[in-house]
């Protein structure tokens, strides 16, 4: 499966689609980092000074791992992915069939 991908010659519109999404996923983590970091200036009633900003940010992302390697998590986004795409084939083959 791994050949198949690294070999799938991508074409300019999934190439800017991945980026788009690429970024969508930045944005996202830095969402979550922001979330982080107010809540951890919330409870310390304070400023963060830069060193804690880091850490925090550094924890928030180790976080963000784990929590994409929770099999649990990893199994939705299978059964997600997966009716998602067999719903796209639906509507292509319904379409082409016309």
């Amino acid at each position: 499966m791994k050949e198949t991908i690294k070999s799938y010659s991508a074409t300019d519109t999934e190439r800017k689609e991945f980026t788009a999404l690429t970024k969508r996923l930045i944005d996202i983590m830095v969402d979550f980092s922001l979330l982080t970091l107010r809540t951890v200036q919330h409870k310390k009633h304070s400023a963060l000074t830069p060193n804690q900003i880091e850490e925090t940010i550094d924890f928030d992302l180790q976080f963000r791992l784990q929590q994409i390697n929770d099999p649990e998590l990893l199994d939705i986004v299978r059964e997600k992915a997966t009716i998602e795409f067999m719903e796209e084939q639906r509507k292509n083959n319904f379409t082409r069939n016309k």
